[in-house]
């Protein structure tokens, strides 16, 4: 087995012993008391659940009445394994269960009993058992492959002395906290982003106006143009040593609203220079799914399945437009115009239907700024929350080998 590189030494000189390798069937064990709440239907439960752990992992209060199938009775501290998709790390460490408590069968429930808790979720939560777990799955399709608890039990984590574990459960547990403020934070910010773009686009906040807003059709104030279609990427240094940035969304470095350089070149021949993209043009996905505008701080060329705005008119402030442009005002219009209230792909004649209200420029920057201001700190936020996991991961590998 290999040996730890990071150990926590308790000072004055002495060391922790060596640590051991135990199975979790050494070291804990599975309850697993199924309980039909059917009969129980005027009872509230609180449910430990796949959909309740994505929400924020807070349990769901739920009535007897509202189970379908049976569930897994829970109490106290327990660690509850995700036997289902084991690489999407589902592992919820739960303490002090509530009385009444349930949990999926889609979860192992496990019982710490020669370890602690809190130290065994660290190391059951590490990327090499997970993979190891995973090849041990099994099912039809990789969404739907499961582990079995014989499985889970059957694995082997390091085991420091006891001391040491809750050293270094404390240590990762300092870590997690760090990261769930930062996290309350980043979604403190996102809202307060979310609720001020709809005051501001629904008019229901007034940042200096000189007079109402306008009202024009896309077409009248923006030229919108579909991206295009390059020759093959791979000849362009024997024909055209400079060629031409060939922007790609997903590959291409954003920062904020921004796409700030490119990785590739694709050749100019072949191509209309009114497809040609400029340096503070926006770029729009043609799928809803990914539909959110970008302001360029390039030039280049976008795919045939792209579209791009030109504020050619200087009717607007080419930061306020991205944020219009992403606004639920605005994808509204796309989903009513659609016809069937569902879009599943924008188009040019689509954009250009779209009605756009917007103020004088000055009130467009001053509008601009403000919500600049919020998305700087939701970027910085989100680096310090990269920052931490980053660290967290490092640690991890080097405690848990």
């Amino acid at each position: 087995m290999m040996r730890p590189k990071l150990r926590f030494a308790p000072g004055q000189g002495l060391n922790y012993p060596a640590y051991t390798f135990k199975t979790l069937a050494d070291v804990c064990e599975i309850r697993r008391e199924i309980v039909d709440l059917s009969n129980l239907s005027d009872v509230q439960f609180a449910e430990y659940s796949m959909p309740a752990f994505d929400s924020g992992k807070k349990p769901k209060v739920i009535f007897g009445s509202e189970a379908k199938s049976g569930r897994i009775s829970i109490c106290g501290d327990v660690l509850l394994f995700n036997k289902l998709n084991v690489r999407k790390k589902r592992i919820w460490n739960v303490r002090n269960s509530p009385d009444n408590s349930v949990c999926s069968a889609e979860f192992i429930p496990v019982i710490a009993t020669g370890v602690l808790q809190d130290y065994m979720y660290y190391a059951v939560s590490t990327d090499k058992f997970t993979k190891t777990v995973e090849e041990c799955s099994s099912g039809t399709s990789n969404s739907q492959k499961r582990i079995t608890p014989s499985i889970f039990l059957e694995q082997k984590i390091a085991c420091p002395c006891s001391q040491e574990q809750q050293k270094i459960a404390s240590f990762f547990t300092a870590l997690d906290e760090k990261i769930s403020i930062k996290n309350a934070t980043l979604k403190s910010f996102t809202a307060l982003k979310a609720d001020t773009m709809s005051r501001i686009f629904s008019q229901r906040l007034s940042l200096g106006t000189n007079g109402p807003w306008k009202v024009s059709l896309l077409k009248d104030v923006l030229d919108v143009e579909r991206g295009g279609s390059p020759r093959p990427i791979d000849k362009f240094l024997t024909s055209d040593p400079d060629g031409l940035n060939w922007i790609k969304i997903g590959d291409a470095p954003i920062d904020g609203n921004r796409i700030t350089s490119v990785k590739e070149k694709i050749l100019r021949s072949g191509l209309s220079k009114t497809r040609f993209v400029r340096k503070g043009d926006l770029i729009l996905s043609n799928s809803m799914s990914f539909g959110r505008p970008y302001i360029l701080d390039v030039d280049g060329c976008i795919h045939d399945g792209w579209l791009s705005i030109k504020n050619s008119k200087n009717v607007f402030d080419v930061d306020f437009l991205v944020y219009l442009l992403a606004s639920q005002e605005v994808k509204r219009q796309y989903r009513s115009l659609a016809g069937a209230g569902v879009v599943t792909n924008l188009n040019k004649d689509l954009v250009n239907k779209v009605i756009l209200s917007y103020p004088t420029l000055r009130e467009q920057k001053n509008i601009a700024n403000i919500l600049n201001s919020i998305d700087e700190k939701i970027v910085i936020i989100k680096k310090q929350v990269a920052t931490l996991e980053k660290l967290k991961e490092g640690f991890m590998q080097q405690m848990f080998v």
